[in-house]
């Protein structure tokens, strides 16, 4: 299987629009004899709202960018944030910045307690924050990968095996509450970077020898209830709280804080990563009326660019929009300096050199065009085998429908159920010979039309009812 990649120097910037541009491409009709996968969109069938999607630059990844050549550092930033010429991601996470003392180097914005030193500050993080800004990034969400290492048992950020003590005391608590508090209040006060939603911990079921800290699920409901919650309203912090982000999916770390009324208030967002369970409604949160987010997700295995890999992630982010109602959907880091995994959408492999992974431009066919304010509206989820979609709409009529093609061959498709004031859709398609690649427009009439999708492929409809 031939590895797709792009390779960036300074003296080729200008290849993005090469990048996104499309072969030939036949739309508006289908095979001969071969009868259509049927999809319909149930166009007044409002289900989530549409946050946004993202990733990380957390762990160095955001200083690996930030140390590229300017015309290079340009070129990736366009690529994630751009709706123009990239994927126009909306939602940037971060790792909770006391000086990279999450990353085991001891330094902390607050040393001791009630002492605080916002001279470590700023790092890349923070560089990151404010490029993202520049492109209208407005969901700037923070996690916490441990407390400071002095209001822990065993007075260090980091955990492992055997080690019992990687626990937050309970006698900090409240200093704890305070200084996430002044963590979301002084980035404000200090870069003008409003963090607008905040984590209380990365994935509290999981004891690691790189920054950890374990928790209960009884443990965050106490103290989410009696020191983080009312902490934050007299601190004033307007940052909405995220938890449990347990390392995978499901709300079993959420359930005592949902089903404690004192609790849940505090609570606006229920998160898990997607590193294992199954894809299914989190019902207690959608009980409780809590946005659903997924917040992180990636696979360790030998670094795959392909369209075959892009198409199965393309199939993951529907699933997790389509079956558990997502309003965000996140993948792990934005950019990889280590180029043996699928951590990262784009593998760094030098100061001047990269891999773009099909996986970023397939999140593209959802990101670009699904833009926060939109909703999800109900439609069919898979018309045949092979083929899976996804419908959204925003409050002016203009609407994206994402379809998967992950056959092999042309697969006909026809849609229906759009308004009958509807022309024309444009399809974008990635491909494993395109990327996000604008096609010909197809007529619309009686709010249906008909066309083929290539094989391997994410294709993004674009129109307006």
């Amino acid at each position: 299987m031939a590895r797709i990649k792009i390779w960036q120097k300074i003296a080729a910037v200008g290849v993005l629009a090469a990048a996104l541009t499309s072969g030939p491409m036949v739309f508006g009709q289908t095979a001969s004899g071969v009868a259509p996968a049927v999809g319909k969109v149930e166009w007044s069938v409002l289900r989530q709202p549409i946050v946004g999607f993202g990733g990380s630059g957390a762990f160095g990844q955001a200083a690996a960018l930030e140390s590229m050549p300017a015309p290079v550092r340009t070129h990736i930033l366009n690529l994630l944030f751009s709706t123009k010429d990239g994927i126009g991601l909306t939602v940037l996470r971060s790792l909770v910045n006391d000086g990279n003392g999450a990353e085991g180097n001891g330094l902390t914005i607050e040393p001791a307690p009630g002492q605080w030193d916002w001279n470590i500050l700023p790092d890349a993080q923070i560089w990151l924050m404010q490029e993202a800004m520049k492109y209208g990034v407005k969901t700037l969400m923070s996690t916490p990968w441990s407390p400071p290492a002095w209001m822990k048992a065993n007075d260090s950020v980091e955990g492992g095996p055997g080690e019992t003590n990687n626990v937050l005391l309970p006698k900090y608590y409240h200093a704890y509450a305070v200084y996430l508090a002044n963590y979301v209040n002084g980035y404000w006060t200090h870069f003008h970077i409003r963090i607008t939603d905040i984590s209380v911990q990365n994935e509290p079921d999981q004891n690691q020898t790189y920054a950890s800290c374990v928790w209960t699920p009884e443990q965050l409901k106490t103290f989410i209830q009696n020191d983080l919650g009312p902490v934050f309203q007299a601190y004033h912090v307007k940052a909405k709280v995220i938890m449990p982000e347990q390392s995978f999916w499901g709300e079993q770390y959420a359930v005592p804080t949902l089903e404690d009324p004192k609790a849940a208030r505090y609570v606006q967002i229920i998160a898990a990563h997607g590193y294992g369970g199954t894809i299914e409604p989190l019902t207690l949160a959608e009980k409780e009326h809590k946005q659903v987010w997924e917040t992180e997700d990636s696979t360790f295995t030998p670094d795959n660019p392909s369209i075959e890999d892009g198409v199965q992630w393309a199939d993951t982010i529907n699933q997790y929009l389509t079956v558990a109602d997502v309003s965000v959907w996140n993948y792990w880091w934005l950019v990889d300096e280590q180029t043996s995994d699928n951590e990262g959408l784009i593998n760094i492999l030098g100061p001047t050199q990269y891999v773009v992974n099909k996986r970023l431009y397939t999140l593209g066919n959802f990101s670009r065009f699904i833009r926060p304010g939109y909703h999800r509206i109900l439609s069919t989820i898979n018309p045949a085998p092979g083929i899976a979609m996804s419908a959204y709409k925003n409050a002016q009529g203009t609407f994206a429908v994402v379809v998967i093609n992950s056959t092999r061959t042309p697969q006909p498709f026809e849609l229906t159920g759009l308004p009958d004031a509807t022309r024309l859709v444009t399809p974008y398609v990635t491909s494993a010979t395109q990327n996000l690649a604008k096609v010909s427009p197809i007529s619309v009439e009686q709010g249906a039309f008909r066309t083929t999708l290539p094989a391997m492929s994410v294709t993004t409809f674009v129109g307006h009812a």
